[in-house]
C-alpha cells in the first residue's frame, strides 16, 4: 500500500506521455518536408520544389484531377500562391477532419 502513490505518480506520467503522441499537433505531419508544409483546414500547402522538380509535381496534380481514377488517392489541386517570393502548391487536405490520420508518401 505504501506504493501506491507513487505508482499514481508513474501512472500519471506515462498517460501523459502516450496522450502527448496523439495531440493535434504531433497529428499533423512528419518526414522530411515538415519544415515546408502548412495545415490550413480543408488545404494543405505544399512549399514548392523549384525548377523541374516543382513544375513536375505541380502538371501531375492538374493531371490527376481530370483522371476520374485518381480523384479519391490523389489530393485535388487547389491552387498556387506566392508569400514572400516562396511559392507554394495547395492541394486538398484528405486527412481534414480524422481525429489520428496517417499516410503514407510513395514514391
Amino acid at each position: 500500500p505504501e506504493k501506491i502513490p507513487e505508482y499514481a505518480s508513474q501512472l500519471d506520467t506515462y498517460v501523459e506521455a502516450y496522450r502527448q503522441r496523439f495531440s493535434s499537433s504531433a497529428a499533423q505531419g512528419t518526414g522530411g518536408h515538415i519544415e515546408g508544409i502548412v495545415y490550413d483546414g480543408d488545404v494543405v500547402w505544399k512549399k514548392d520544389q523549384g525548377g523541374e522538380r516543382g513544375w513536375k509535381e505541380l502538371s501531375f496534380l492538374r493531371w490527376a484531377a481530370e483522371d476520374a481514377h485518381c480523384r479519391h488517392i490523389v489530393p485535388s489541386l487547389i491552387g498556387y500562391r506566392r508569400t514572400d517570393d516562396v511559392g507554394h502548391i495547395g492541394m486538398e487536405n484528405l486527412l481534414a477532419g480524422l481525429k489520428l490520420p496517417s499516410f503514407v508518401d510513395v514514391k
